[in-house]
């Protein structure tokens, strides 16, 4: 019925200096995707790890990727809704192209 509907996924990196715990860090983006008529598909949690670069002048921060079904034209919203996040440090979405 939904023909629109394709497989995303997003590496988001949160940071932990706010004291941010690995729970309210998946609660942030599960909310921003749900807020959007995303479906979560999977999750993989990759944990804390010291950034390449200092971002935002942090050293570290939690990493997350997690797969979801949404519209086209719900991405754009979802990736300004990471960008505006003052908890989120950096994030990537990218279109998969088989299911998982």
């Amino acid at each position: 019925m939904e023909q629109n509907i394709r497989l995303y996924s997003a590496l988001v990196i949160v940071n932990t200096a706010k004291g941010a715990s690995e729970e309210e860090a998946k609660a942030i983006v599960k909310s921003i995707i749900g807020e959007n008529s995303g479906e979560i598909v999977k999750e993989n949690v990759m944990g804390k790890r010291m950034l390449a670069y200092p971002i935002k002048k942090q050293q570290e921060g939690f990493y997350y990727e997690i797969f979801f079904n949404a519209k086209p034209e719900a991405i754009i919203k979802i990736d300004r809704q990471f960008q505006i996040n003052t908890n989120i440090l950096r994030s990537i979405i990218s279109k998969e192209k088989k299911a998982i």
